[in-house]
């Protein structure tokens, strides 16, 4: 899921496109349980990965390992690619399980999360606002 805001100076449009949810099968609720975990949390060495759970033998359940770098395209011209190290933390864990958990719900569904963390709970209730003001956490 993406979340993107627009800030223009001028006219303003009022032709606004219809962005209510679709006139089809309502889709059940979905309710998933995640989590992040790490060994060696803090140390140089650590591992960490995220669950996802939507329920039993379902195949969207989900265990991850966090790479160690993200590969990101530096220029468009040249092509070129740099790495970037991916934090190995149970925090950075957690968020993954949060983001695959929205990316593997139907585009429609009536999504709860399941989380022990504070941090992702913060994230998508009370800091929201602030989140969608400058550029998205995840």
């Amino acid at each position: 899921m993406d979340t993107f805001r627009v800030f223009t100076e001028g006219e303003i449009n009022e032709d606004l496109q219809d962005t209510s949810p679709g006139q089809g099968p309502a889709q059940e609720p979905t309710t998933v349980a995640t989590d992040g975990s790490c060994v060696e949390n803090g140390h140089l060495t650590a591992k960490a990965g995220a669950g996802i759970y939507f329920g039993k033998d379902d195949e969207r359940n989900q265990s991850i390992r966090l790479p160690k770098f993200i590969h990101k395209r530096i220029t468009k011209s040249t092509n070129r690619i740099k790495q970037f190290p991916f934090e190995q933390s149970n925090q950075t864990g957690e968020v993954v399980a949060a983001r695959g958990a929205v990316e593997l719900a139907p585009p429609d569904a009536d999504l709860t999360i399941e989380t022990d963390s504070k941090y992702v709970q913060s994230q998508l209730t009370t800091n929201a606002r602030k989140n969608e003001d400058r550029i998205y956490w995840c």
